[in-house]
C-alpha cells in the first residue's frame, strides 16, 4: 500500500472512530486513545499464481496492546 493510501484508510478509519465514540458518549480522552494504533506490522507475501506470474500481497496486524 502506498504511502498515500495508508494516509487515507487511517484518516477515514480515525473519522469512523470517531463518530463512533460520539454516538457512544465517549469524550475526546477516549478519541485520543484509539485513533492510533501501539503497533502495525506489515508483511509482504510473493504468491506464483497458476499462470506462473509472481505477484506479491500485503498484509497488515494492527494491535492496540502495549
Amino acid at each position: 500500500m502506498a504511502s498515500a493510501e495508508h494516509g487515507d484508510v487511517l484518516a477515514s478509519t480515525q473519522t469512523i472512530i470517531g463518530q463512533a465514540l460520539k454516538r457512544l458518549g465517549y469524550g475526546d480522552d477516549m478519541y485520543e486513545l484509539l485513533k492510533e494504533p501501539m503497533r502495525v506490522l506489515t508483511v509482504r507475501i510473493p504468491v506464483r499464481m497458476d499462470d506462473g506470474v509472481v505477484k506479491v500481497f500485503t498484509g497488515y496486524r494492527v494491535s492496540r496492546a502495549a
